[in-house]
């Protein structure tokens, strides 16, 4: 269906503020997720209008946002009102002009409290969507929400915020603010493979799940998302396979390490929502050591990434043996004006307006299947 794909970045800090301690927002969590989902929405309508955007329909438009757009003053949300985000910002992606856009929203961050012991688990989850209206019949898969599998000591605030001691193995200086709490012991999603885990889940491993005749059968973990809300970080939308891996996880080789199964699709779009995080291909850390290479796409595959600490982007195709940068063809400035947003206070919730960047459309690698 598509032969170009043309990324477009919503370049905006989404860091607390760490000279207050303090995370940016609203107290209410439905009210904080409606201002950020209405800035949102004006971000997407300001980059449909931009003229370096490509209007042919064999392109398709992929607009990313960083790392922990969402989330309120208490650091994250009841996990419960996450879904109030993909449902508000249906009211602008079904419309007709965005028929052939793809949205990764950001991530939002959501908790579940534990209420018998200090511990609260944490979900941070990419929330991907096509755009265009419902096709009749379904048409494939347009929802997708990935989790993120380890937390960094800068996701969050408390005493350990950029800590060495957050990587000790047992857990202990894993503290955090949250939900109006101070040193909270932050636990990840379950079936992450981080330190303090319930359940680890290693892609490879053989467990087992119920399948669709309510029968319990061994499979094998896989990081392929079929269903949508599955968490795995590897989905495919409009006949491309896409690997998501959020800001820590690319480091970590999320998607490098796994071994695809005979019959599989391979990827052929990387994608990395961050907030503090690079294209990581194997260069040096500056340190005297090398930052792991995490690219795991086929030859020729595109890689994007948006971070929401420098406010800044990058793309780049995968070359034989390297990596060629995609250009920049334009940008927009983020506003806020009109009556639809005379109750938002941007400050309120982002340290800055951000940017729209437009970058090259560049060809998608054909489609290749692990033998």
């Amino acid at each position: 269906m598509y032969s170009i794909m043309q990324f477009i970045a919503y370049e905006i800090d989404t860091t607390p503020d760490t000279v207050t301690g303090k995370y940016l927002g609203d107290t209410s969590a439905s009210k904080d997720i409606d201002k950020r989902c209405t800035i949102m929405k004006n971000a997407i309508s300001i980059a449909y209008k931009n003229s370096k955007v490509s209007k042919s329909e064999t392109v398709l438009k992929l607009f990313m946002a960083p790392e922990f757009f969402f989330r309120n003053t208490d650091g994250a949300y009841p996990i419960e009102k996450i879904s109030e985000i993909m449902t508000n910002m249906r009211k602008e992606t079904s419309k007709q002009n965005y028929s052939h856009w793809l949205f990764v929203l950001g991530t939002a961050i959501g908790y579940l409290k534990h209420e018998n012991s200090s511990q609260t688990e944490i979900f941070n989850i990419a929330m991907v969507q096509k755009g265009g209206p419902t096709l009749k019949g379904g048409g494939g898969l347009r929802e997708v929400i990935i989790y993120k599998e380890y937390i960094s000591a800068i996701d969050f605030l408390g005493d350990y915020f950029g800590a060495n001691e957050w990587w000790d193995k047992s857990g202990d200086k894993r503290k955090i603010t949250i939900h109006g709490q101070k040193g909270r012991t932050v636990q990840p999603t379950e079936g992450s493979r981080d330190i303090l885990s319930a359940r680890k889940n290693k892609p490879g491993d053989v467990t087992w799940r119920l399948n669709k005749a309510n029968e319990w059968k061994k499979s094998k973990v896989s990081e392929v998302n079929k269903s949508g809300i599955g968490g795995g970080s590897i989905f495919e939308i409009d006949d491309i396979t896409f690997g998501l891996e959020i800001c820590l996880d690319h480091m970590t080789q999320r998607l490098a390490n796994y071994s695809p199964q005979p019959g599989e699709n391979l990827i052929q779009v990387q994608l990395i929502p961050s907030a503090g995080m690079h294209i990581c291909y194997g260069q040096p850390d500056g340190g005297g050591g090398n930052i792991p290479n995490s690219l795991a796409g086929v030859t020729n595959s595109l890689i994007f990434n948006v971070d929401g600490v420098r406010s800044g982007s990058e793309a780049k195709i995968r070359t034989a043996g390297a990596l060629t940068d995609i250009s920049v063809t334009g940008d927009s400035a983020i506003s806020l004006s009109g009556i639809p947003y005379i109750t938002v206070t941007h400050k309120k919730y982002f340290k800055n307006y951000g940017c729209i960047r437009v970058y090259q459309g560049k060809q998608i690698p054909p489609a290749k299947i692990k033998t």
